[in-house]
């Protein structure tokens, strides 16, 4: 029986392995990239999981430098680029509500850092963003035996994630059966965890496709830049 709910971190942290093989996603530790206590709006992730990192988080450090000085208008007019193939200056001012002059100077400073490039006279695209396209986000909460509350913030992790569970203590766990519906209804895994370093998976969702699409895209730009910072995002392999 686990005393604290950290205590299933670092269990779970090296069982990548069984989480890839539950959802038959390729989660290698050479691309993948590790963070616990991640905040998203106003709430804590406890154990974030990013797998099938860009190749020039390891062969292009100009364009990973270039992250580290993203701002938030930085990064909700370059999550634009990622979800369509052009656009101009009236689609970014028509999707954040932002003055001309700003986007126009955001939008400057991303042509200089080759983030984004010119295709017509008003029209830009993404360059290395497209890249983010493949990367991949597992959020799970812990929690010891409050298996309501970790649904409800698991649900919320929907909102951006590609999957999203809970893993809870399994010595606590009295009846499984009674509350798996509750978790396929949602679409959200469950896991149980031992102390003596084994996990179940008691229920594998299926790949996330109802999150909010600015949400989901600025996270994954955030975690390039965490990662650029080396600040809360580390490769798995500096880790291990």
């Amino acid at each position: 029986m686990f005393v604290l709910e950290k205590q299933m971190t670092p269990i779970l942290t090296n069982s990548l392995k069984h989480l890839s093989a539950a959802l038959s996603e390729s989660i290698e530790c050479s691309s993948s990239a590790l963070a616990l206590e991640f905040p998203v709006k106003y709430r804590i992730i406890d154990v974030a999981i990013a797998y099938a990192l860009p190749d020039f988080l390891t062969n292009d450090i100009s364009t990973l430098k270039c992250f580290k000085y993203l701002n938030g208008f930085s990064i909700g007019i370059l999550s634009q680029f990622w979800l369509y193939n052009k656009v101009s200056i009236q689609k970014l001012q028509n999707e954040l509500f932002l003055d001309q002059k700003v986007i126009e100077k955001y939008v400057s400073k991303l042509l200089k850092c080759n983030l984004i490039t010119q295709v017509s006279k008003n029209s830009y695209t993404a360059t290395e963003l497209k890249s983010l396209k493949e990367l991949g986000l597992i959020s799970i909460e812990l929690k010891l035996y409050n298996w309501k509350e970790a649904l409800e913030q698991a649900e919320f992790n929907l909102l951006f994630s590609d999957f999203s569970f809970v893993a809870l203590d399994k010595s606590r766990i009295s009846d499984k059966n009674d509350i798996l519906p509750f978790f396929k209804k949602k679409n959200i895994g469950l896991l149980v965890v031992s102390n003596n370093g084994a996990i179940e998976p008691l229920f594998t969702p299926k790949k996330n496709k109802k999150y909010d699409k600015n949400l989901y895209v600025s996270q994954r730009i955030k975690i390039i830049q965490g990662l650029a910072l080396q600040q809360k995002w580390h490769t798995i392999q500096t880790i291990l």
